[in-house]
């Protein structure tokens, strides 16, 4: 008969999980023996500490775009651990952490909850096997729509019990994505199609809508710059890609960063804010999955859309006016290069390696 841990495991993996980082320790070692006992399961990744574990688990929440677990024994593992769930708060990844339970912390509210509960997004203590399939699944949930840690403390007596009956249904784990506002859209689309210089700036949260990002930028005449997170996210040989844009990016993407008068922002959560033009210098829209997820420092946005980055740019792209040809020419010379001037002959596309 399987045991939580087991079924634990297994849901991990359905939700994304490839990886679980973290110590072995007593109260956590029904779980971590399910880790690596069962070849549906997720990989485990011992680490030499607990603050290791987490950062491990942050930097593949913030590499890949999706979830990045740790588990942590209880006691001063618990503080140890704080070291990385605040670098993973700082940043938003999603990452849940499996804590165990003191056994002499019996209280609700003990050091194992109240230490997580100061950085988390979510924080639940598990009392009984029963409840771990719901507990897991709006950890899971809240780290994903939240963007940031969920933690989950569990004692080892519900770990190590019994599954009980059938393990329940997978459900569905990513929140079901917003439709895009058509009023911000039609308003994002009119300052797009005013634009003479345009670039687009991917991040890490755009990586989904890559095809959409060339063809909004195809539609715009616009270079595209990446975020350093996301430089992979894109073929190099695009012939309008600069590069990434940031303090160790290329010189084509601050240059085209410098020269532009219209900026579209798609997931670009991660971009570092230095690297905007100053206030006044450019109009700025964002397609983000919240209304605070794209760091803008000063300057204020001229449309902010929020939603799924891919939905939203797929319904961008028809409000957009593609750039004119010239007359008799079935290609496009009339529209621009990368970082041309929209409407008017631009340079000649070529590749800028990065």
């Amino acid at each position: 008969m399987e045991n939580v841990s087991e079924v634990v495991a297994a849901r991990l993996r359905l939700m994304g999980v490839d990886r679980v980082y973290g110590t072995p320790g007593l109260a956590v070692d029904p779980l971590i023996g399910a880790l690596r006992g069962a070849p549906t399961a997720p990989g485990f990744v011992q680490a030499r500490g607990e603050e290791s574990a987490t950062l491990m688990a942050c930097a593949q929440a913030k590499l890949t775009g999706g979830l990045g677990c740790c588990v942590a024994p209880p006691g001063a593992g618990v503080l140890r651990l704080l070291g990385g769930l605040y670098d993973a708060a700082a940043d938003r990844a999603p990452v849940p952490a499996l804590v165990g339970a003191d056994p002499a912390a019996r209280h609700i509210g003990g050091h194992a909850v109240r230490h997580p509960a100061e950085v988390c997004v979510y924080c639940e203590e598990v009392s009984g096997p029963e409840l771990m399939d719901d507990a897991l699944h709006r950890a899971v949930r809240a780290a994903l729509t939240d963007r940031g840690v969920a933690s989950l403390v569990v004692p080892r007596h519900v770990l190590a019990a019994p599954a009980r009956g059938a393990p329940p249904a997978a459900r569905p784990v990513p929140p079901p994505p917003r439709p895009p506002a058509a009023k911000a859209l039609r308003r994002a689309a009119d300052v797009l199609d005013g634009a003479g210089k345009a670039v687009v700036v991917v991040g890490n949260a755009g990586r989904p809508a890559s095809r959409q990002v060339v063809e909004v930028a195809r539609l715009l005449g616009a270079g595209v710059a990446t975020t350093a997170l996301a430089r992979d996210a894109l073929p190099d040989d695009l012939p309008c890609l600069a590069g990434a844009a940031g303090p160790l990016g290329s010189e084509a993407a601050a240059t085209l960063l410098g020269e532009c008068d219209t900026l579209l922002l798609a997931g670009a959560e991660d971009l570092d804010p230095a690297v905007l033009p100053g206030p006044g210098r450019c109009r700025i829209v964002t397609v983000d999955r919240g209304p605070d997820d794209c760091p803008l420092g000063g300057g204020a946005p001229a449309v902010r859309g929020t939603g799924d980055v891919t939905a939203c740019l797929e319904a961008l792209a028809p409000l957009l006016r593609p750039p004119p040809t010239a007359p008799g020419a079935p290609g496009s010379s009339g529209s621009s290069g990368p970082g041309g001037t929209r409407g008017r002959p631009g340079p000649a596309a070529t590749s800028v390696r990065r």
